[in-house]
């Protein structure tokens, strides 16, 4: 039977789409190779950037060049977010400086220990340790926690002021 306009009906059956273990395993190698190379990122960027009076973030020896302000709440409403402090605070740290990196940030340096656990982390993963891969429920877990963190910190920030 033609359909309108002069088409015919496909006649195929839909089959799920099979996936070998090589494909799946080859996608969560290229997974774990990513979250690792972000990781060396953050660390790197973490020990090239300083912070500069006025919360501006630079390169540094180009301080003349501030980096610009990465918080869209905070350039648009005045209004810090969450996550507002984490990069200063991670800077900090990378520096060694704890007691600033608590003043900007009290969660920087979980954040800042969840990036230094990517590295033995995807590396065992990456030499063929999946059986000690974190399953999903307990990494939805883990990022719900670190989100209720977040919002608990700044609503601490926000209301009482601290």
């Amino acid at each position: 039977m033609g359909l309108p306009f002069g088409g015919e009906r496909e006649k195929t059956c839909h089959q799920p789409t099979v996936t070998s273990a090589s494909t799946q395993t080859e996608a969560s190698k290229t997974s774990h190779a990513c979250l690792l190379c972000a990781a060396t990122v953050i660390v790197v960027l973490s020990l090239v950037l300083e912070v500069q009076p006025g919360e501006r973030v630079a390169i540094r020896g180009l301080s003349d060049y501030p980096l610009p302000q990465a918080c869209y709440s905070r350039m648009l409403f005045g209004v810090k977010c969450p996550g507002c402090g984490l990069t200063r605070s991670c800077i900090h740290l990378a520096h060694g400086d704890w007691r600033a990196a608590w003043q900007v940030h009290r969660l920087g340096w979980l954040l800042s220990a969840i990036v230094w656990f990517q590295f033995p982390y995807r590396i065992v993963l990456l030499a063929g340790g999946e059986r000690l891969k974190l399953g999903p429920r307990f990494v939805a877990w883990f990022a719900g926690a670190v989100v209720g963190l977040l919002l608990a910190n700044w609503g601490w920030q926000m209301f009482v002021g601290g």
